[in-house]
C-alpha cells in the first residue's frame, strides 16, 4: 500500500519523505502516513488544499507524532503540527540522529566505537538545533543511553520555547 493507491488524487506537493520513513498509508486513516520504526515516529500529511483537510482548514497540513509502542496505538505526543514541511522533517531528522546514538548493546561502552558514534550523533542533532554548547555537557556521560537521553531532553526543551 502507498499513499498513491490508498488516497487517489492525493498530492504531496513536491515534498520528499525523509530517508528511513516507510509509507504506511491506509485508506482507513484520515490521511497518508509515513512511519520510522527505530524512533516510533509517524509523519502524517494532510491534503494540500486546506478546505479538504480532515480536521478542517484551520489545522496544519503536517503532523509529526511520537508513539510509545507502534503506530496502531495512540500517540504519546505530538512533536510538530503545522504547514512547514521543513520544520516537520527537521524535527524528525533530529530524533533520528539521537536514535542513532542509542546502542544495541547497553553495556558500559565508554571509549568504544559505538560511544564515539553516539557522541557524533548527539553533536549532529544539537548542531541542527543550533545548541552545540549543550553537547559539551554530555561529554561527561558514560554511556550512549545517557548521551542520547540528555540530547533528547535539550532538543525537547528548545522546541517548547
Amino acid at each position: 500500500m502507498t499513499y498513491a493507491t490508498e488516497f487517489h488524487g492525493f498530492d504531496l506537493g513536491g515534498i520528499t519523505i525523509p530517508d528511513g520513513f516507510e509509507d504506511t498509508s491506509h485508506h482507513n486513516n484520515a490521511m497518508p502516513s509515513f512511519w520510522h520504526t527505530p524512533t516510533r515516529l509517524m509523519i502524517w500529511a494532510d491534503w494540500l488544499n486546506p478546505a479538504e483537510r480532515d480536521n478542517g482548514p484551520n489545522y496544519g497540513r503536517f503532523m509529526l507524532m511520537q508513539y510509545k509502542d507502534d503506530a496502531a496505538a495512540d500517540p504519546d505526543h505530538t512533536i510538530y503540527s503545522g504547514d512547514d514541511w521543513s520544520e516537520a522533517t527537521r524535527r524528525a531528522t533530529i530524533r533520528v540522529l539521537i536514535q542513532d546514538a542509542i546502542p544495541t548493546d547497553y553495556e558500559n561502552d565508554w571509549g568504544s566505537d559505538r560511544q564515539i558514534a553516539a557522541d557524533c550523533a548527539a553533536y549532529d542533532a544539537l548542531t541542527e538545533m543550533g545548541i552545540t554548547d549543550a553537547f559539551f555537557d554530555a561529554r561527561g556521560k558514560h554511556t550512549c543511553e545517557e548521551i542520547a537521553a540528555d540530547t533528547l531532553a535539550w532538543v525537547t526543551e528548545q522546541e517548547s520555547e
